[in-house]
């Protein structure tokens, strides 16, 4: 974060010394500082600045594309005739999870159209926590399961990684 916030004040340095903070010149230095902050903090601490944007940037257009796949089968189920709907509700292991992640986690399913996280268990006594998610295409158990999964590991590997 504190390579992020340092790539702020040099966009806003850049745009000191061109004499205007207009969106192009913000932009401008961000990109500057980008290209400058990158190599120095591989050097520094191993790993590339750069780096996060880009997984962050992979997990937008991977969540988008969930998003979109799932408008489309809402808004197909609405529109045709018949009904295709299996409501299930399946329970998903979390144990391993901080809150946050367990918060972001069920924040991302709850805006998929046709999922929504119900309740977030306690710990139990074997220490066992699990969210309770609704889904309307549940006919197949496993291919919910599978679809949470990959969300959860996108997440930890790109959000949290």
């Amino acid at each position: 974060m504190s390579m992020f916030l340092l790539n702020l004040v040099l966009a806003v340095m850049f745009g000191l010394m061109l004499g205007g903070f207009s969106p192009a010149t913000l932009i401008s230095g961000f990109v500057i500082g980008f290209l400058i902050l990158n190599p120095i903090s591989k050097a520094s601490t191993g790993r590339a600045y750069g780096g996060r944007i880009i997984r962050l940037i992979r997990f937008g257009v991977y969540f988008v594309r969930i998003l979109v796949i799932a408008n489309i089968d809402v808004a197909r189920e609405v529109i045709t005739p018949g009904s295709r709907l299996h409501p299930r509700i399946v329970r998903f292991e979390v144990t391993d999870l901080t809150p946050v992640q367990i918060t972001v986690l069920s924040n991302a399913i709850t805006l998929t159209p046709g999922t929504l996280v119900v309740d977030v268990s306690d710990k139990g006594d074997d220490g066992q926590q699990f969210l309770y998610i609704h889904c309307m295409f549940g006919a197949d158990r496993g291919l919910s399961i599978e679809g949470i999964t990959e969300l959860r590991r996108r997440l930890l590997t790109e959000v949290f990684g």
